[in-house]
């Protein structure tokens, strides 16, 4: 029985944390897919500008469109989007922090 409750307060503790860092990975997600989606018709930083993240990022996202190609950028956006996805799941599907660090490790 202990151990059952043990486990109860655990995942209550984890659930919180889990939950936001899905809620942040996907806001991210989505700013990066209306970023992919504005460079179809328009230039990387027109797009940053229009779908802005934190100021650092925004201001390391515009320095590295302006020392690479479009496509570069473009290419480094869905690596990233592949990235937060795994991660989105890894939080999905742990019960546990150290499931979570032990599927985000490579």
């Amino acid at each position: 029985m202990p151990i059952f409750v043990l486990l109860i307060f655990t995942l209550s503790l984890f659930g919180g944390w889990r939950e936001s860092n899905i809620t942040a990975i996907d806001t991210i997600i989505q700013t990066y897919e209306s970023r992919l989606s504005c460079l179809q018709e328009h230039e990387a930083i027109p797009c940053i500008e229009r779908h802005p993240q934190d100021p650092r990022s925004d201001a390391l996202a515009k320095t590295f469109s302006m020392s690479f190609p479009k496509s570069y950028y473009k290419a480094k956006l869905r690596r990233d989007l592949a990235i937060l996805k795994k991660q989105k799941l890894c939080f999905g599907k742990a019960l546990t922090p150290q499931e979570a660090k032990a599927c985000l490790s490579p």
